[in-house]
């Protein structure tokens, strides 16, 4: 029987956290990905197409013009083209970069934009 300390077990929580994060990086490695946000596994019983709206308002509220970030997203749960990707992005004043679905998940890339006064 192998016991395991409250440490050894925060570690190694921490470390599977690591790698989820370096592989949702490694989609993205052309881009310089600032906020990877992984929207895969919710449960919202209301409207997916409000629920990310609201989630890219709160996105461009946490990057910096001309910063990027990945959304990742199950197709299932959210199944809009990328012409609705871009409208979404461009009502929260983001760009969308890129859209890329495979194996039922799809991630977004969007950028803030520099705003002119």
């Amino acid at each position: 029987m192998l016991l395991l300390t409250q440490a050894t077990v925060s570690f190694i929580s921490s470390c599977l956290k690591a790698l989820r994060a370096t592989k949702n990086l490694i989609v993205s490695n052309q881009y310089q990905v600032m906020l990877v946000e992984d929207h895969r596994n919710i449960s919202c019983g209301g409207d997916p197409f409000n629920y990310l709206k609201s989630a890219l308002k709160g996105i461009y509220f946490q990057l910096d013009p001309g910063q990027d970030a990945q959304i990742l997203l199950l197709k299932e749960k959210f199944p809009y083209d990328e012409e609705i990707f871009e409208g979404l992005a461009r009502t929260s004043k983001l760009k969308l970069v890129n859209v890329d679905e495979k194996d039922g998940e799809v991630s977004v890339i969007v950028r803030r934009i520099n705003q002119q006064s």
